[in-house]
């Protein structure tokens, strides 16, 4: 599957063209996972573990793409000057 990207780098408010959505009716902003993975790092934390999981079933049939690409972006970051870094359980996501 080829999918052409564009605007990737541009963090931009935008708008879906589905105005019945909420990102039609609301909006959003797109950011570089790069943008999220340097502020939890310039906040002081430690990114322990992320993940990028595919949709399924319904999810990724009503929306083209988000059976082959990660709709969402899910990062486990801790402070360690509490507690030793090496005493986090391992993360397990539920999905």
């Amino acid at each position: 599957m080829w999918a052409e990207v564009r605007g990737y780098v541009a963090e931009v408010f935008w708008r879906s063209d589905n105005q019945g959505g909420v990102r039609g009716q609301v909006g959003a902003y797109h950011h570089m996972l790069s943008t999220y993975v340097n502020a939890l790092v310039e906040a002081g934390l430690r990114l322990v573990r992320s993940c990028e999981p595919r949709a399924s079933g319904h999810v990724a049939e009503r929306v083209r793409g988000y059976g082959e690409v990660p709709n969402v972006y899910s990062p486990l970051a801790v402070e360690c000057h509490t507690a030793p870094c090496d005493s986090i359980p391992a993360y397990r996501p539920v999905w």
